[in-house]
């Protein structure tokens, strides 16, 4: 085996395997180093650049401009300095430099620079900053100039947030309350922080807070923290004023051209700490200064951030300031996930497939029972956004009839396969059309039954899995579902229970059904997990002592163990006996840890 050659020549062609662009240059000034990459960022070939002074091959620097020879001047290195310049065939380059000293025995011999190419980066952002500059002086003028037509004011609208209160679809009572809270929240200009896992829906709140509120007819302009180099993000916020850096132009920022309107900051944990120090003034203050410039700008901008991390856990991280922190989380709103909104997922997949059947002129009716099953259960990592993807992954191989988890994305068949679902033969013809109809089977007879995709009856634990198989009648509409019915019986029975014994105590916050064993055991199984105690408290509106999740899961437990005894652990009896798919039982015994 060859020994690895670290002679100059060895080190040439190591140099040159690199993707950021290396230059070199003696105390001369001439270039000693110059590889493929940084060749090629440059546009130029090493044999134009080697041995001939920096200047000569790059004639817009000059010696208080390049950062290599102001390392050759000063000795000290220059991290991450953002730079733009025209090379020798009069290309405009926009990198972002670190130059460092090289020294020798403690003496100076030259300068390094490793440059990264942020070229389409900034030409595209610089193109988007002059659209939105575009479109927010002309629908300003279009809103002055047509402020008393129709025409004009949707032509206005057209150019801001789409999305409105309307198009938050949800059943579910936490986000329900939250689209209320968020309704009076976007009369005001407090500053407001949304945190929500990826596919929650946060940018369509904001939008709907931007639209709601009296800034409507204002700029809205959003920008992801995580999308640009910290070495641009500070120009494209708070603009630039010319020769603040090599290249920089007078531009507005995005605060400035959001000005009486909204700007949305999304994954405010990515921004740099020192670019979170700027926005804390902005927002304590209501002013800012361009990037190079001493002139103080007054602004008037609500500022909606948000996280993709527990902003609780992105400061002790260090991601985000503590004071910015304070400042951002005025009005706070947490979006659950969709693994938590069990009771949307019917909604939600109604929803999605009639828009996707207008998109692609389909006549998909809904689906199969066994796909229902298999949301059900199945925890929604990407949320919604996910939800509607793997539908319209289905769709692009369907245009009528169900979809079947043949037809969804590789991900949900190899969930499906590894729980055991969509195997029962028998359940192949039954489909779940909107809102939990009987569908059409293959042989084209009507299905007996329609499982509703978790109706938001079902019980659930912390992970939000719903068992809320419903029976659909002749009509297509559901005739009740496990919980509901369970609900309903256990009313019944208490009711009867109070009229036909007089004697039950209450005081000590237990009831005795001393004529009745088998009801006995299950009162004794509720007290255990705290049901007396939670009731006694919503009777007196005090917080309970026990979560709601946690008498959820203890209740579903008393249930399956009952049914499991009772079928002398007969999975499949126990299945029948709760009028629930087999294979829903067996995945909520794992999940309970009662196998």
């Amino acid at each position: 085996m060859a020994d690895l050659d670290l002679s100059r020549d060895g080190l040439v062609e190591i140099l040159d395997t690199i993707d950021e662009g290396i230059h070199a240059v003696n105390l001369a000034g001439e270039t000693t180093v110059y590889n493929c990459a940084a060749a090629r960022l440059d546009g130029l070939k090493p044999e134009d650049v080697l041995g001939k002074h920096l200047l000569e091959s790059f004639p817009s620097l000059e010696n208080g401009t390049s950062t290599l020879l102001q390392v050759l001047k000063t000795g000290k290195p220059i991290y991450n300095r953002p730079q733009t310049y025209t090379n020798y065939l009069g290309v405009k380059v926009h990198t972002v430099n670190t130059s460092l000293p090289i020294l020798s025995e403690g003496h100076l011999v030259g300068a390094l620079e490793v440059a990264k190419d942020f070229t389409q980066v900034k030409r595209l952002s610089e193109q988007v900053l002059e659209l939105q500059a575009q479109v927010t002086g002309s629908s300003r003028k279009r809103g002055a100039a047509g402020s008393g037509s129709a025409s004009g004011s949707a032509e206005n609208r057209s150019t801001r947030a789409v999305y409105r209160f309307s198009h938050l679809l949800t059943k579910y009572d936490p986000l329900l309350e939250i689209k209320r809270q968020a309704e009076r929240a976007a009369q005001t200009s407090s500053p407001v922080l949304i945190y929500g896992e990826t596919g929650t829906g946060k940018e369509l709140l904001v939008q709907a807070i931007h639209n709601a509120s009296p800034r409507q007819q204002e700029p809205f302009l959003a920008l992801n923290c995580a999308a640009l180099p910290a070495s641009l993000l500070e120009g494209i916020l708070f603009g630039t004023v010319r020769g603040s850096f090599t290249g920089a132009e007078d531009r507005a920022g995005l605060f400035e051209l959001a000005n009486g309107g909204t700007i949305f900051l999304d994954e405010i944990q990515s921004m740099p700490l020192e670019l979170q120090a700027k926005l804390l003034r902005v927002l304590q203050e209501g002013e800012l200064m361009r990037v190079g410039d001493f002139h103080v700008r007054r602004i008037d901008v609500r500022v909606i951030t948000a996280t993709n991390l527990r902003p609780e856990n992105a400061v002790q991280a260090g991601q985000l300031r503590g004071d910015l922190y304070f400042r951002i989380n005025v009005v706070r709103f947490d979006l659950p996930p969709l693994r938590d909104r069990h009771v949307d997922l019917a909604l939600l997949t109604d929803h999605f497939i009639g828009k996707l059947n207008g998109r692609f002129g389909a006549r998909v009716r809904g689906v199969t029972k066994d796909v229902a099953e298999l949301f059900a259960v199945y925890t929604w990592p990407g949320n919604v956004r996910e939800l509607e993807n793997a539908l319209e992954a289905a769709m692009n191989l369907i245009d009528d009839g169900w979809i079947g988890i043949e037809s969804l994305p590789v991900h949900l068949r190899n969930f499906a396969r590894q729980h055991g679902l969509g195997e029962d033969g028998a359940e192949a013809g039954t489909g779940v059309g909107l809102q939990g109809a009987p569908g059409l089977g293959r042989d084209g007879q009507r299905g007996e039954r329609g499982a509703g995709v978790a109706d938001g009856d079902g019980v659930a634990d912390g992970d939000g899995v719903a068992d809320g198989d419903g029976v659909a009648d002749g009509d297509g509409r559901e005739a009740g579902n496990t919980a509901a019915h369970i609900d309903r019986h256990m009313h019944s029975t208490v009711v009867a229970d109070r009229r036909a014994d007089n004697s039950a105590q209450e005081s000590s916050g237990k009831v005795h059904c001393a004529e009745n064993p088998a009801q006995e055991q299950w009162v004794d199984a509720l007290e255990e997990v705290g049901l007396p105690e939670f009731w006694h408290n919503i009777e007196q509106s005090q917080p309970p002592t026990v979560g709601w999740r946690e008498l959820q899961s203890g209740f579903e437990r008393i249930i399956l163990k009952h049914a499991l005894a009772s079928a002398h652990g007969n999975v499949k009896q126990a299945a029948s006996t709760l009028a629930i798919p087999r294979q829903t039982l067996q995945y909520r015994l794992k999940q309970l840890d009662l196998t």
